[in-house]
């Protein structure tokens, strides 16, 4: 295959690699920057760039943006409403991202990366371009509409959706390729308007996870960044409507990275439940639950934390969304439950009978492995890079 060379945009250094998006970004970097000249942009300081040099990858930072003159987020939003992006573009639209992107295209590049959807506003340039789609955006905010407990958050988040459902779908149709992360989301990007599209699937290591579980009977885990909403959310509808429905003796650790301190209040009220924040290695957890749970209502794109729990051989017990995207068999490879009473069910279950769910994790093991690995999706996003070039 021929060497490109490539210029890869993103919001930020992924490191330290905690979470999905982040885990993602740098093993692919790190298994492309081997075969091909990859420059990485993104906001950052010098420090944070340093690690990725380390990992053979090129990285320049273009310093931090700052709200323009202090102002607050409903001013932001609401500047936002009189252009026809949707928030999360506009908020990450500045000037000199967009010099530093087009002084690396003035030395030539086969093809311009856009990790992240909202970033292909900058892609305007005459040179290939690659969407690397982690979730479908448009999705998420329909999601975020169909939760909101209020009628103004219901209206902004349906009107978010429609301005993001716009962007995507011009974005998808100019790209050369769009790459996504499950079979689904592919069958979504081609509605949106993506002419060529390319499945590359989240991934483990795993020999990273190999390890011998002790788990401590009746111990759940929720592990995921708790700055997301989605996954915010998911532990407030654990707190609000499925512990409480738990009659049988249970401790949960959630895992994850800077909780809101609402959250944080909130999780201090049930003596059942115990956070971890900011942890440096989430492999004690898993080692020492029983199960893994993952209640998301919100999302897309597919789960890291599924994989990383299946490749310890740890059971899942998760809702339809949380395991959207992964091809897991319900019963055989996970639990799959949608409903309050039998999510409830099986965390009892887990708790009464543990050594039931042995063959759950083993059988999660097998096809994580089999299946995904990053070496694997690695040479899928290859096989993209190439397509795109030679198109």
């Amino acid at each position: 295959m021929k060497r490109l060379k490539v210029v890869v945009i993103d919001e930020a250094v992924p490191l330290p690699a905690n979470t999905g998006k982040r885990i993602r970004t740098f093993n692919l970097l790190r298994g492309m920057a081997k075969r091909h000249d990859v420059t990485f942009l993104a906001f950052g300081d010098e420090d944070e760039a340093e690690g990725l040099r380390s990992s053979g990858i090129r990285c320049k930072v273009v310093s931090r943006f700052h709200n323009a003159m202090g102002m607050s987020l409903l001013a932001r939003i609401s500047a936002s409403l009189l252009t026809p992006y949707p928030y999360s573009v506009v908020k990450h639209h500045h000037r000199e991202f967009q010099e530093a992107l087009d002084a690396e295209l003035s030395h030539g590049c086969d093809l311009v990366h856009v990790e992240w959807t909202p970033y292909a506003r900058y892609a305007t340039k005459d040179a290939k371009v690659v969407i690397g789609s982690h979730n479908i955006e448009t999705d998420i905010w329909r999601r975020r509409a169909d939760v909101a407990s209020s009628v103004i958050a219901k209206r902004f988040f349906r009107g978010q959706a429609v301005r993001m459902h716009n962007f995507e779908r011009g974005a998808f149709h100019r790209a050369d390729i769009v790459t996504v992360v499950s079979e689904s989301d592919e069958s979504q990007a081609r509605a949106l308007g993506a002419k060529h599209t390319k499945v590359v699937p989240n991934a483990v290591n795993p020999g990273e996870f190999a390890f011998s579980r002790q788990p401590v009977p009746a111990k759940f885990i929720f592990l995921g960044s708790l700055d997301w909403y989605p996954n915010e959310d998911a532990v407030k509808f654990l707190l609000r409507d499925i512990l409480p429905r738990v009659k049988l003796p249970y401790t949960l650790d959630v895992v994850g990275r800077n909780p809101s301190e609402q959250l944080r209040r909130a999780l201090a009220a049930n003596r059942s439940v115990q956070l971890h924040a900011d942890v440096a290695d989430v492999r004690p957890y898993l080692r020492a639950a029983s199960a893994m749970l993952v209640p998301l209502r919100i999302g897309g794109g597919s789960r890291i934390k599924i994989l990383e729990s299946l490749a310890s051989a740890l059971p899942v017990i998760s809702t339809t969304v949380g395991a959207e995207g992964l091809d897991l068999q319900d019963g055989k490879e996970i639990l799959l439950r949608d409903d309050v009473e039998r999510f409830v069910a099986a965390m009892e279950e887990v708790i009464q009978h543990p050594q039931m769910l042995n063959a759950l994790g083993a059988a999660g093991r097998e096809r994580v492995i089999a299946e995904y690995t990053w070496d694997r999706s690695v040479e899928k996003l290859d096989e993209a890079w190439q397509e795109a070039v030679a198109r």
